[in-house]
C-alpha cells in the first residue's frame, strides 16, 4: 500500500513543475489526479516485480536440481562398497546355483526347475528357493561353507534385494519361516560336525617384535621409504585404525601437531568418519568419533612419532 506522504510528495512535485513551466505545461486538474493514481499503480507493480525477482534469485541460490538417477546413486552410495560387493557376490552365487539346478532337473525328475531370476521371484517362490539354495551350495573346491558364512550369504542376499527396491526381511518375516528354520538347522548341523571354523583374530605385535624392527633398522627416518613405512606403522598403532580402508582415508586435515600448556608437543588425530562403524548416517548419530593424541618421546627422540611426523610433512 502506497503511503499518503508519498502521494502528497508526488503531487507537490507535479505542481512545482507546473508553476515553473506555466507556458509549457498543459496538465489539467483531471490529468494531475490521474497522474497521482498511476503513480500508486506503478509503485505497486514495481514492488511486486521486485519481489518476484527476489524470490527467483533466492531459489537459484537455495536449491539445485537433481535427476532421478543422481538421487538413486546417492542412496546407493550410502551402502559401504564392501557390503555392495558381498551382496553382488551372493546374488551371483544364487544365479549360478539356479542355472546348475535347472540343468540337474533335465535328468532328475525329483529336482524342480527355477525359471524366474532372483529379483522376479515372489515371496513364496523365494522362500522355496532359499531353503534349497542354502542346503545345496558349496565352495569351489566342493567343501561346505561354515555356518557363519551361510548366515552372511543370507544377509547379503537380503541386502541385494534392498539395493534393488525389494524390502524383504528374510530372517524375521513370517513369510520366510521355512527358510529361517532350514538355515537354523543347517547352522546347527555344521556346528555339531565341526565344519565351523574359529574366527581368526589379528595377531598383536608384541613389544619384543617392535623392538627388533627398530634395532634392525627396518623402522626409522633415515631414508624416504623407511620414513614412509614408519609413519604408516606408527599411525596404525597409535590411531587405532581399523584396517587398510581407514588408513587410506586418513588425511592431513584430520591430523595436526599441537602444543600443551607446558610446551609438550603432540600429534592429534580427529576422526571424520569410519567406514565400518561410523559412516555419518542415520544409525551413527550418537557415535563419538576418535580423538587420539600421541605425545612426543623426549627420552628417545629417534623413535618419537611427533618428530618423525614433522620430518615427514616437511618433505611435502
Amino acid at each position: 500500500m502506497i503511503s499518503e506522504t508519498k502521494k502528497i510528495q508526488h503531487l507537490m512535485k507535479l505542481l512545482l513543475q507546473a508553476s515553473q513551466n506555466v507556458q509549457e505545461s498543459t496538465l489539467s486538474d483531471e490529468e494531475l489526479l490521474q497522474a497521482s493514481q498511476s503513480f500508486g499503480n506503478e509503485e505497486a507493480s514495481t514492488s511486486t516485480g521486485t519481489a518476484e525477482v527476489t524470490v527467483a534469485r533466492k531459489q537459484v541460490r537455495r536449491f539445485v536440481s537433481k535427476t532421478d538417477d543422481e538421487v538413486k546413486e546417492a542412496a546407493k552410495n550410502a551402502i559401504p562398497i564392501q557390503t555392495r560387493k558381498k551382496a553382488a557376490w551372493a546374488a551371483g552365487l544364487f544365479d549360478e546355483w539356479r542355472m546348475w539346478r535347472n540343468k540337474e532337473a533335465e535328468t532328475n525328475q525329483n529336482i524342480s526347475r527355477i525359471n524366474p531370476t532372483l529379483l522376479m521371484l515372489t515371496k513364496d517362490e523365494l522362500d522355496f528357493c532359499l531353503c534349497r539354495f542354502i542346503c545345496e551350495i558349496r565352495k569351489a573346491d566342493g567343501s561346505e561353507y561354515p555356518g557363519k558364512t551361510s548366515y552372511e550369504i543370507a544377509t547379503s542376499l537380503q541386502k541385494y534385494l534392498e539395493m534393488n527396491g525389494i524390502y524383504h526381511k528374510l530372517l524375521s518375516d513370517s513369510d520366510f519361516k521355512q527358510f529361517q528354520l532350514t538355515l537354523d538347522a543347517e547352522m546347527k548341523r555344521k556346528a555339531q560336525e565341526g565344519i565351523n571354523k574359529p574366527v581368526k583374530q589379528a595377531a598383536l605385535i608384541e613389544e619384543d617384535a617392535e623392538e627388533e624392527l627398530w634395532n634392525r633398522g627396518i623402522l626409522g627416518g633415515d631414508s624416504p621409504t623407511k620414513l614412509l613405512n614408519t609413519i604408516m606403522y606408527l599411525a596404525g598403532v597409535n590411531f587405532c585404525a581399523r584396517g587398510r580402508t581407514e588408513m587410506r582415508n586418513i588425511t592431513f586435515g584430520q591430523v595436526s601437531i599441537e602444543s600443551e600448556g607446558d610446551g609438550t608437543k603432540k600429534v592429534r588425530y580427529q576422526q571424520v568418519a569410519s567406514v565400518k562403524n561410523n559412516q555419518g548416517g542415520l544409525k551413527s548419530r550418537h557415535f563419538k568419533p576418535k580423538d587420539v593424541s600421541v605425545y612426543e618421546n623426549k627420552t628417545n627422540p629417534d623413535r618419537c612419532f611427533v618428530r618423525l611426523f614433522q620430518l615427514y610433512i616437511s618433505k611435502w
